[in-house]
C-alpha cells in the first residue's frame, strides 16, 4: 500500500543570514476546504481509496455495484469520471508515484478463477486496457497489494492457491510500455494477506504472515533494482499473529514493519525495521500496553525515514487510537492516545509528508475524523457529519497537501483537500547586475496548486558604497501582485527576495535573491575646475561630468567594493581614461562609440576591496569624456 510521498527537493531559503521573525521555510495556515462530491454515479461505495498525484491533483476509486469507478481532480477539483472495469470486483487497490504514474488494481472473477487485474492511467481521463497480472495459472486468493516506482514500473502481490497450492506468494512486475511479466514465487505455501511498499528508486519490501511454522512468523522481502528479490527474512513475531501485516518504505531505503500478535490473551502491537542495506532487524518486546487489545495496525514513511505507527486500541469498554513514532532507523517510542477520537473508533490510518504534516484519520459512530499537525504542537482535528463510515481514505501530496475522501450512506463520495502548502515562487526581476533608474521593477511568478494567491512581500539585505556588511533581511514592501516598482538609493547594492502567501494564509518559502546595484551619481566624483558638471536628460538622474583637457582627474575615496564600472557616454571622437584603485593600476578604457548610459567595466575582485579610485584623461585635448556614474557593487 502506498503510505509515503516521494522525496523532492528541499525548498531554497535566502542567502545571508536570518532575521527573528522572517523564516525563510514556509508557514501553513492548515485550510481544510468543504466537503464536495466526488463525480460518481449513485450507489453504494465500497472499497474507497484515493491516492495524490501531485500538488493538488488526486485519483479516486471506488467500486460500486460491482464496477471499478475512477475520478480525477487537479488543483482540488473533480473532474473525470472513468468506469475503468464493468464487472464485479473486490479487493481494490490504487497507487501512485506522485510523478505522472498512477494505476488501479481489482480481484476479478473470470471463468470462475479469480484474477488480478491492473489498469494505468492515460490521460486525466482515460486508462488503459485492463491488464491480468495474476491469476492465469492459480486464482488469487486474498487481498492482493501494488506499488509505483519512480520509473512507473508497477509491483503488485498476492497470495495464489489451487489444486496442492494453498497460498503461495507471488509478486509480478509490469514496466511501463511493456505487457506485465510472469509472477515470480517468494513462498511456496502458507503466506497470507502480503503488504507492499515501493520508493522512487524501485527499491522495495514485501511482509507478509507465514503460517507454515509452529508458530506464525513474519516474512519480509526486499527488492533492489538490477538484482531482484533477495530470499526471506524473518522479521519476528511473539505468539500467534492477530492482524495483517503492514509496511512502508521510504526514499533512503530503509522501512518500517507493523503488525499484531497475541500475547497472553492480549492482542499487542510489534514492529520490524529494514536497513537500507537489506538487513532486518526483528521485533522485541512490545509496543503497545499490556492492559490493552491493539487491532488494525498501519504505518506511514517519510523520505528521510521518520515514521508514524497507529492503530485502535481497547480498554475497559472504551475504543480509542494510539500512535507512536519513529526516527529514521531507529525502533518507535513510548506509544500515546490520540486526543479526541471519536466514539467506537476504529482502523486508523497514518500519512505523512516530506514537508512535516503528520495526518491520522479514523472512524466511528457515523463519522469519519482527520487529525493533523504540521509542527511539534498538538493534533487538530476535523470532522464529517453523520452517516460516514468505514469507507474512508486519506493521501499527502508532495508540497505537503492532503486529500480525504468518504462515502455518506445513502448519499454519495466527497471528498476535501487540506491546504498547507505555500505557494511555489519563482522571482524573475530585477533584472540587470545594475539598475540606471532609481526606481525599478521587482517581478516574480507564483502559483498554488489549491488556493489564489492574495499577496507577497519582498524582503532584503543592502549595503552602500562605502560599507563592508551588508544590513540584516528586512521586510522591505508589501505587494497584492507582480510587478512592483521598487526604490532604492544610489550607490547601494540591494539582495532582493520574495515570498508569496496564499488565499488560505500559507506562506510560501523565501525565493533565491537577486543583486542589483544602483550607481553613485556622477556628481560624487571629486574633480577641478576642468570637469562641467552638466543636467541633461536621457542621463542617470539627469546630470553628467564633462572634460576634454588632457591630466583631468576624478576621485572618490572610501570606496568598499567587488566590482568597479563607470556609466559613461561614448561618442566618435570619445577619449581614454586611465584607472587606478588604492595605487593599483586598473587599465585604460576607451570612450569611443556612440550612445548614452553604457558600461564601461573597470574591474571585479575576488573579495571585497578597500580604497580610493582615480580616474585621469589620458587621451589628447579635444577628446570628449563624458562621466554619468560609478557602479561600486558587492
Amino acid at each position: 500500500m502506498r503510505t509515503q510521498i516521494l522525496g523532492t527537493a528541499a525548498l531554497a531559503a535566502i542567502t545571508g543570514a536570518v532575521t527573528l521573525g522572517l523564516p525563510a521555510t514556509p508557514a501553513q495556515a492548515d485550510a481544510w476546504q468543504p466537503l464536495k462530491p466526488v463525480p460518481f454515479p449513485a450507489g453504494v461505495a465500497t472499497d474507497l481509496t484515493v491516492a495524490s498525484t501531485g500538488p493538488g491533483d488526486a485519483v479516486a476509486a471506488a467500486i460500486i455495484g460491482g464496477d471499478v469507478h475512477v475520478a480525477t481532480a487537479n488543483h482540488g477539483t473533480w473532474t473525470h469520471h472513468t468506469v475503468v472495469a464493468d464487472t464485479v470486483a473486490t479487493g481494490l487497490q490504487l497507487s501512485s508515484n506522485g510523478a505522472g504514474d498512477t494505476v488501479v488494481a481489482w480481484v476479478q472473477s473470470i471463468n470462475d478463477k479469480n484474477k488480478l487485474r491492473a489498469s494505468r492511467q492515460l490521460t486525466p481521463g482515460s486508462w488503459s486496457a485492463p491488464q491480468t497480472l495474476v491469476g492465469d495459472d492459480l486464482p488469487v486468493d486474498g487481498l492482493p497489494d501494488i506499488g509505483v516506482a519512480g520509473n512507473g514500473r508497477v509491483i503488485a502481490t498476492t497470495a495464489v492457491s489451487g489444486g496442492d497450492v494453498d497460498h503461495q506468494l507471488v509478486v509480478v512486475e509490469w514496466a511501463e510500455g511493456q505487457a506485465p511479466g510472469e509472477p515470480k514465487v517468494l513462498s511456496a505455501a502458507d503466506s497470507w494477506n502480503p503488504s507492499l511498499d515501493v520508493n522512487a528508486a524501485g527499491e522495495a519490501v514485501i511482509a507478509a504472515q507465514y503460517t507454515g511454522l509452529i508458530d506464525d512468523i513474519v516474512d519480509v522481502y526486499v527488492r533492489t533494482p538490477g538484482q531482484g528479490w533477495e530470499l526471506s527474512q524473518n522479521a519476528g513475531a511473539d505468539g500467534n499473529l492477530a492482524s495483517s501485516v503492514d509496511v512502508a518504505m521510504s526514499d533512503n531505503g530503509t522501512a518500517q514493519v507493523v503488525w499484531s500478535a497475541v500475547d497472553d490473551g492480549t492482542y499487542r502491537i510489534q514492529t520490524s525495521r529494514v536497513h537500507a542495506d537489506g538487513n532486518v532487524t526483528k521485533a522485541e518486546g512490545f509496543l503497545s500496553p499490556a492492559d490493552e487489545s491493539a487491532s488494525d495496525p498501519k504505518v506511514a514513511i517519510d523520505a528521510d525515514g521518520a515514521a508514524l505507527f497507529t492503530w485502535a486500541a481497547f480498554k475497559n469498554g472504551t475504543k480509542s487510537v494510539r500512535y507512536a513514532t519513529a526516527a529514521n532507523n531507529a525502533g518507535p517510542g513510548t506509544s500515546v492516545l490520540l486526543p479526541g477520537t471519536l466514539d467506537e473508533a476504529a482502523e486508523p490510518t497514518p500519512r505523512l509528508s516530506d514537508h512535516g504534516l503528520r495526518l491520522i484519520q479514523h472512524h466511528g459512530s457515523g463519522k469519519v475524523m482527520t487529525s493533523f499537525r504540521t509542527g511539534p504542537q498538538l493534533f487538530d482535528s476535523i470532522t464529517t457529519g453523520n452517516g460516514f463510515g468505514q469507507h474512508n481514505a486519506v493521501d499527502v501530496d508532495t508540497e505537503g497537501n492532503a486529500v480525504m475522501v468518504g462515502y455518506k450512506a445513502g448519499d454519495k463520495v466527497y471528498a476535501r483537500f487540506f491546504d498547507t502548502a505555500g505557494p511555489q515562487v519563482e522571482l524573475t526581476g530585477p533584472q540587470g547586475a545594475q539598475q540606471l533608474v532609481t526606481t525599478f521593477p521587482v517581478s516574480w511568478t507564483a502559483t498554488d496548486s489549491l488556493t489564489a494567491i492574495s499577496g507577497a512581500t519582498i524582503i532584503g539585505r543592502e549595503a552602500a558604497w562605502n560599507k563592508t556588511a551588508f544590513t540584516e533581511p528586512a521586510v522591505l514592501q508589501q505587494a497584492t501582485g507582480s510587478p512592483v516598482d521598487f526604490s532604492g538609493d544610489p550607490g547601494t547594492t540591494y539582495c532582493l527576495a520574495v515570498q508569496a502567501k496564499d488565499a488560505a494564509n500559507n506562506t510560501s518559502a523565501r525565493t533565491p535573491e537577486r543583486c542589483t546595484t544602483l550607481p553613485l551619481d556622477d556628481t560624487s566624483l571629486v574633480g577641478g575646475n576642468v570637469w562641467k558638471r552638466q543636467k541633461e536628460a536621457g542621463h542617470y538622474l539627469g546630470t553628467v561630468t564633462r572634460t576634454d583637457q588632457k591630466g583631468a582627474v576624478l576621485t572618490r575615496g572610501g570606496i568598499r567594493a567587488k566590482r568597479l564600472a563607470l556609466v559613461v557616454q561614448r561618442a566618435p571622437k570619445g577619449g581614454t581614461l586611465r584607472a587606478t584603485f588604492s595605487g593599483q593600476l586598473l587599465g585604460t578604457f576607451a570612450l569611443k562609440g556612440t550612445g548614452k548610459q553604457k558600461l564601461l567595466t573597470l574591474a571585479k575582485f575576488g573579495k571585497i576591496r578597500s580604497g580610493k579610485l582615480k580616474l585621469t584623461v589620458v587621451s589628447a585635448d579635444g577628446r570628449k569624456v563624458a562621466i554619468d556614474g560609478l557602479v561600486v557593487a558587492k
